[in-house]
């Protein structure tokens, strides 16, 4: 399997389920903010949906997750990132 590969989830979208494509880094990423702010992925998903950024969705996520990194800090991110549960790929 190629390390960068895209892959498909569903997730619950502001109460209705859509699918939302990825590279597993992403996702990974978006799981840790998600839990460092004490929020589901689906959540923290609807409020970047709400805020109607870009037309794609994943799209959307992508700049999110770099926006949390260069606002709360590469340090705080990276910390996050080797959780336990990041490490781990725990869903959420």
């Amino acid at each position: 399997m190629e390390k960068h590969a895209v892959k498909k989830r569903s997730v619950v979208v502001s109460g209705r389920r859509t699918s939302v494509s990825l590279e597993d880094r992403f996702w990974d990423s978006l799981r840790t903010i998600a839990e460092a702010e004490g929020k589901t992925i689906g959540v923290f998903v609807s409020e970047i949906h709400a805020r109607g950024d870009a037309v794609n969705l994943s799209s959307a996520i992508r700049i999110s997750i770099l926006d949390y990194v260069q606002q709360k800090g590469f340090d705080k991110w990276r910390n996050a990132m080797r959780s336990p549960a990041a490490v781990a790929g725990a869903p959420n």
